[in-house]
């Protein structure tokens, strides 16, 4: 029975040992609100905008970002940022293959929150804010609707941070 076990744990990948579960402690919701306004409180610029050339992960790929609005910070309507994606790095090689590239194409637009301390040129991005974040935003008056639109405080925002 013993050499059974033994030959079942050796025919298991260790990398699959060393890599903890992606969703091991969830963290609640209310901790992922707070630390979602907190990193826009903290933003150097909150710009809503249209990328130009593809932003990618592919090794020495620099994309553009037009910017049509500015929510916060000195940047111009405009503007076009050079931009990089960036990923956070990952704890474990299995969750994101190597080879994998993330893109951002020509024509897709959104809001992107670019953090303090981001210098340098490109500028990394991480992601465009999904509408229910957006939402969040603007009813907790940490951005004013680029359409002139102000959501009732009564009016619930389903707070869909993962």
């Amino acid at each position: 029975m013993k050499r059974l076990i033994l030959m079942a744990l050796l025919a298991v990948p260790t990398a699959g040992w060393a890599c903890p579960p992606l969703n091991g402690h969830p963290i609640a919701v209310a901790q992922r609100v707070e630390a979602f306004r907190e990193q826009v409180i903290a933003s150097k610029a909150i710009v809503y905008g249209v990328v130009e050339r593809p932003i990618t992960t592919r090794e020495g790929s620099v994309g553009i970002l037009h910017i049509l609005h500015v929510y916060k910070g000195d940047l111009m309507p405009g503007q076009r940022l050079k931009m990089r994606y960036a990923l956070p790095p990952s704890r474990c090689p299995i969750y994101a293959p190597k080879d994998y590239v993330f893109s951002q194409d020509r024509g897709t637009y959104g809001v992107v929150l670019i953090p303090e301390g981001a210098d340098g040129d490109p500028l990394s991005l991480t992601g465009f804010q999904d509408a229910a974040r957006v939402n969040f935003m603007i009813s907790q008056g940490l951005i004013v609707s680029a359409q002139g639109i102000e959501p009732s405080p009564s009016d619930p925002v389903s707070p869909h941070f993962q």
